[in-house]
Formats: C-alpha cells, sequence, structure tokens
C-alpha cells in the first residue's frame, strides 16, 4: 500500500490568507521550493527539475515536519502554497513508498487551486478520460487525488514505454493509452498558462522577489482531501451553432453531436442513446451507448460550445466491447 494513501487528512488550523510569490518576470515557469526561513529547498527542488510535468509558477514552502495537527506524513495546503512532506521521523521512507513520491504527490495539488488558474473545462475532461464523473472532492479516493497522483505519474515518466502497466495511489489506475491521454492534457493546460517543467530561471540561492498580492485572496480552507473545490463559471464569448444568442449549448444540439460522432466511427450503428447533464451555460457532459452487431460502444465525456469554428467540440471516453478483450480509446472532435 502507498504511503501517501495511509497519510491521515484533518482539518487545517486556521491560518491567514497569503500572498503569492511569482517570478516578477514576463516568462512563466515551473515551481520554486523553499524551506520556512526562505533558503532553498535543495533537495526537493531536484526532484522537481527532474520532472516532466509543467507545475505553476509558485513558491511553494516545503516543511520537513508531519502536517500540522493532524501527524500525517504529508499534506498540502489549500488556502497558501505550502506543503508538508515529513522526514525520517521514526518510520523511515522505503523504496515502495518513497519521500519522493509523496513530494510529487503533493506537488501535483498545486495545481488545483483558484489561484493557479488551471480551468474548470480540464478537471471535467479529466474526470471523462479516467470514467469517474463524482464530483472533484468526494471520498473515498477522490478525483482530485487521483489528479494529484496523476501529476506524479506524468512527472515520473511512468506510461511511456509500451507495455508498462500504470499504477497509482488512490485507485488511479488507467489504462496506459489513457494516462498518455492525461499527461498530454496536463501538459495542454499548462503550455497555456505559461508553465514549464522544472523551476524558476534566475539564482538557485535566494527565492524570487514576491510580488502584490491577488485582490480576492483565498480564504482560509481545511486542508487536501477535506475542502470542495472552488468552481468559476466559464465565461461566454460569442454564440455558436445550435445555441441560444446568450452563448447557452442547447442539450439537443449536444445530443446530436454525440450522435453524428458514433455515426461518423462506425458506421451502421443502431440506435445511439445519448444523456446530457449540464456542467455550465456552454458545457454539458453527455454518456451514450451504441451497438454494431457483437460490439457495443459506451462512451462519456465533455460536449462543449466552441465559438472560435462556430460550432461544437467534444472529448469521449469510449470503451468498445465486443467478442474480444474490452479496449478503451478517445474519440474528440
Amino acid at each position: 500500500m502507498h504511503a501517501w494513501r495511509l497519510v491521515r487528512r484533518s482539518w487545517a488550523l486556521p491560518v491567514l490568507a497569503t500572498a503569492l510569490l511569482l517570478q516578477a518576470a514576463p516568462a512563466r515557469a515551473g515551481a520554486t521550493l523553499v524551506l520556512p526561513d526562505g533558503t532553498p529547498a535543495a533537495e526537493e527542488q531536484a526532484w522537481l527539475e527532474a520532472a516532466l510535468a509543467p507545475s505553476p509558477p509558485t513558491v511553494v514552502t516545503v516543511h520537513r515536519e508531519r502536517c500540522p495537527g493532524t501527524e500525517g506524513r504529508a499534506c498540502a495546503m489549500v488556502d497558501a502554497p505550502d506543503i508538508y512532506v515529513a522526514g525520517d521521523d521514526g518510520w523511515p521512507w522505503d523504496q515502495a513508498n518513497t519521500r519522493q513520491d509523496a513530494l510529487l504527490h503533493e506537488l501535483g495539488h498545486m495545481l488545483d487551486r483558484p489561484w493557479t488558474g488551471f480551468p474548470d473545462s480540464a478537471r471535467d475532461e479529466f474526470r471523462a478520460l479516467i470514467g469517474d464523473e463524482r464530483p472533484w472532492r468526494t471520498e473515498p479516493n477522490s478525483p482530485h487525488e487521483k489528479f494529484a497522483e496523476a501529476w506524479r505519474l506524468c512527472a515520473l515518466g511512468v506510461g511511456e514505454r509500451p507495455g508498462e502497466d500504470v499504477y497509482g495511489g488512490y485507485d488511479y489506475r488507467p489504462s496506459p493509452e489513457v494516462h498518455r491521454e492525461v499527461c498530454t492534457l496536463i501538459a495542454r493546460e499548462g503550455a497555456a498558462l505559461g508553465w514549464t517543467a522544472g523551476s524558476h530561471p534566475g539564482s538557485p540561492t535566494e527565492p524570487p522577489a514576491p510580488v502584490a498580492p491577488p485582490l480576492a485572496p483565498p480564504a482560509p480552507a481545511p486542508a487536501v482531501g477535506t475542502a470542495r473545490a472552488a468552481h468559476h463559471p466559464a465565461s461566454d464569448r460569442s454564440a455558436v451553432a445550435g445555441t441560444s444568442a446568450a452563448g447557452r449549448l442547447g442539450g439537443r444540439a449536444a445530443r446530436a453531436a454525440v450522435r453524428a460522432a458514433v455515426r461518423r466511427r462506425v458506421a451502421g450503428v443502431s440506435r445511439v442513446r445519448v444523456r446530457c447533464r449540464r456542467l455550465g451555460a456552454r458545457r454539458l457532459h453527455c454518456r451514450f451507448e451504441a451497438r454494431r452487431g457483437p460490439r457495443s460502444y459506451a462512451g462519456r465525456g465533455t460536449v462543449a460550445a466552441a465559438g472560435a469554428r462556430n460550432g461544437i467540440d467534444y472529448r469521449l471516453s469510449v470503451v468498445v466491447s465486443g467478442p474480444r478483450a474490452a479496449r478503451r480509446t478517445i474519440w474528440s472532435g
């Protein structure tokens, strides 16, 4: 069993909301890790430098001690860029449960913070890829914990070699193909936000200078695993085909887009049953079932208005079952 699955999560001690510490430079890069006294967290930074996945340009304070108030071995704060990863304090980390693994998992939580700009649409896409439709913070094995595990495994390059199994904590066990799609999702969204792997450029001996705090700093919140995710409604920019003048994507248009996607890929398919639930004004989560001969198709994913092309985008995680073993694939368009 993975050590990070054994971590006890509990309410954090009330603290004041802190200002983000970002590099004051036009080019944004990955996270910089420092100790509570502001000196570099050299060992942990070396692990981050080797990471293959991007991280937000935040100065993260690493506390080499147990979690405050809970005595858990690793946790991440929601209201401030602070993580706790205990040292070898009577319960040594081992080769199967390393301190590096725990640190990378907690750093994965740093992507999922209101101040980073990581979009709700990416969270929806991640849940669609792994087939977990529950709210973002729902125990057990919450989607937000699976996301942190996914980032850790992407950072370590797990699943890149053909035939390599992907298995992480919190029951994150996608197929290698789906995991590669998840890593692509993280890389794409990080690139859109200007993130890179590694850390801020500059002197390794002094942390980046702080900038002014955001106008609306995040309110104090419990430690990871206890709080609900902060979600913000997507902005509407233009009307698209199948939407109202206000830009609302209609359920009928979303269902028609899914049926058309199935029929384009599966010639001669029989009746396609589609159900959708609304995620926002311009985004729905849809599920479908279809059959052609001995093969059955079941999929789920996000359907969204695509203002740039005046159309509808979709991304569906599809399971194809038949005489042979079931397989999972991704349809997008």
